[in-house]
């Protein structure tokens, strides 16, 4: 009783102000100029929606600290996104950043798109990855900014790899190198960088 009495008195408001011959859904939508349901346009499917690039996997783990695993990755990527070859080094720059275990141990790394009319041609942000401490490891975030679907695969790939000390390049791919890098050696507590060894070299 109480709703239908809420409906009369809504009605009997609409002819009052509007003159409204009656409390008709349609009437009212013609009188204030509205289209019906009917003249307004069609959704687009769902199939028809442009894609936007996906993160495999956002957030994982790593059992090693932060500086470590900061150190794995930034190696691993200086040395086959950005090193000899590296495809990364015509179109973006790195940057890297990492706070002491003192205060907090949280560390950077992302890419950055390169553009000529900006200050030191570094435009926007195309890929972060957020370090922090999480137990007795790591917890690893990725943020794909303006990565295309293709690169934030690739990227997320050899992240994983890196950051478990495996600095390997991948072989093929968007961010495989165009030629041999630097071999990068990373020995628990360490790491160093030497020229990597011609295949026929003796040991």
């Amino acid at each position: 009783m109480i709703a239908r009495g809420r409906h009369a008195l809504l009605c009997m408001s609409v002819v009052v102000a509007g003159g409204f011959g009656g409390c008709g859904g349609s009437s009212i939508t013609a009188s204030l100029g509205l289209p019906s349901p009917a003249q307004l346009p069609a959704l687009p499917k769902m199939s028809e929606l442009p894609k936007i690039a996906t993160v495999p996997a956002s957030s994982s783990y790593a059992k090693a600290a932060p500086l470590e695993v900061y150190a794995h990755v930034a190696r691993g990527i200086t040395s086959c996104w950005f090193g000899a070859g590296g495809q990364l080094k015509a179109s973006h720059m790195f940057y890297a950043d990492a706070a002491p275990p003192s205060a907090g141990g949280k560390a950077e790394i992302a890419l950055v798109e390169r553009d000529p009319a900006a200050v030191s041609n570094r435009g926007a942000k195309a890929y972060r990855i957020s370090l922090g401490p999480e137990g007795e490891g790591t917890r690893v975030e990725h943020a794909n900014l303006k990565l295309s679907e293709e690169l934030i695969g690739a990227a997320q790939a050899d992240v994983h790899r890196f950051l478990e000390g495996d600095l390997t390049c991948a072989g093929e791919g968007p961010l495989a190198p165009r030629q041999a890098p630097v071999a990068v050696v990373a020995a628990p507590g360490k790491s160093k960088v030497k020229p990597a060894k011609p295949a026929n070299a003796k040991p």
